[in-house]
C-alpha cells in the first residue's frame, strides 16, 4: 500500500511517535512518502531516519512565493503525482 504522510516539519528528533509509525509501516512492507511543510533544520536526527533512508522518501516543498493556501494546493498536486506512479 502507498501511504503519504503530511507533517509540519521533518525530521524532528522530538517527534519519535511519527518516526515509530513510519518505521512500523515500512516494516509491514508499505511504501511511504513524506511531505513536510519545511525541513526541521535540526542538526541531529533519530537513528531510524538514517537506517530507513527516510530523507530519500521525503519530498520537501519548493520554496516559492505564495500564501498557505497556494502552498497546500501545490503540495497536494505533487503528492498526487508521486503516488500515482507505479
Amino acid at each position: 500500500m502507498k501511504i503519504a504522510l503530511f507533517v509540519d516539519s521533518f525530521p524532528k528528533l522530538s517527534e519519535t511517535f511519527i518516526l515509530s509509525q513510519i518505521d512500523g509501516l515500512l516494516a509491514r512492507g508499505h511504501e511511504v512518502a513524506i511531505f513536510p511543510g519545511a525541513a526541521s533544520g535540526e542538526p541531529l536526527s533519530h537513528p531510524v531516519v538514517e537506517r530507513r533512508k527516510l530523507l530519500q522518501k521525503t519530498h520537501f516543498p519548493i520554496q516559492r512565493a505564495g500564501g498557505l493556501r497556494a502552498r497546500a494546493v501545490r503540495l497536494l498536486r505533487i503528492a498526487g503525482l508521486r503516488l500515482s506512479r507505479p
